[in-house]
């Protein structure tokens, strides 16, 4: 096992509660392992409460982000990582099946072939000097991946899925006796330009 130095100790994570409640009591009770501290602090994505030019990474995973507010908190050079939808799969497999009861969010519909497990990843670069309005380093580096998530059991995986998507995507599922749902993801990296 690797010893973990004095400067890794001190290294700390932030992970932003959006409002207290039950569902944040489990990161409150865990005792931190070393080399893993997160804190977790209260607060809302358009008013962090962090300092300016205080972070080395920014990360957002399937949740919305303050572009602006991530960039102030970030110091020159720093990481802003994006994992979202790849284009064309905002819900999954479930994409196409639902274009039509969500037509305002879903605006392009990604080929099947995406979403099977044997799909390669692929890289990519974005050659710009943005990304969501701010300023970064080009290139941007892109990274698509399909990503099965296993829900155990069909009726499990319908109940989860209705209540996120609706009838038609229990329905999708019930009909299949499907427990997996895959997805195709995308990882963004880019580094801020102060």
């Amino acid at each position: 096992m690797t010893e973990i130095t004095q400067e890794q100790l001190e290294r700390a994570g932030y992970g932003l509660k959006p409002a207290p409640g039950d569902a944040w009591r489990a990161y409150d009770e865990c005792n931190p392992t070393p080399g893993y501290n997160v804190n977790y602090v209260l607060g809302d994505s358009a008013h962090l409460p962090l300092p300016d030019n205080a972070l080395d990474a920014s990360i957002c995973a399937w949740a919305a982000i303050n572009y602006p507010e991530a960039y102030r908190v970030l110091k020159p050079g720093g990481y802003l990582i994006d994992l979202i939808p790849a284009p064309g799969s905002f819900c999954g497999e479930l994409t196409a099946t639902l274009s039509d009861v969500y037509p305002e969010i879903i605006t392009e519909v990604a080929p099947v072939d995406q979403f099977d497990s044997s799909c390669l990843a692929s890289d990519s670069v974005i050659w710009d000097d943005t990304w969501n309005g701010i300023p970064v380093t080009a290139p941007i580096l892109v990274h698509d991946f399909t990503y099965v998530a296993d829900y155990v059991d069909c009726l499990e995986a319908a109940a989860i899925l209705g209540r996120l998507y609706g009838p038609k995507a229990k329905r999708y599922v019930l009909e299949r006796q499907k427990s997996t749902l895959s997805w195709r993801l995308r990882i963004v990296i880019s580094r801020v330009k102060k």
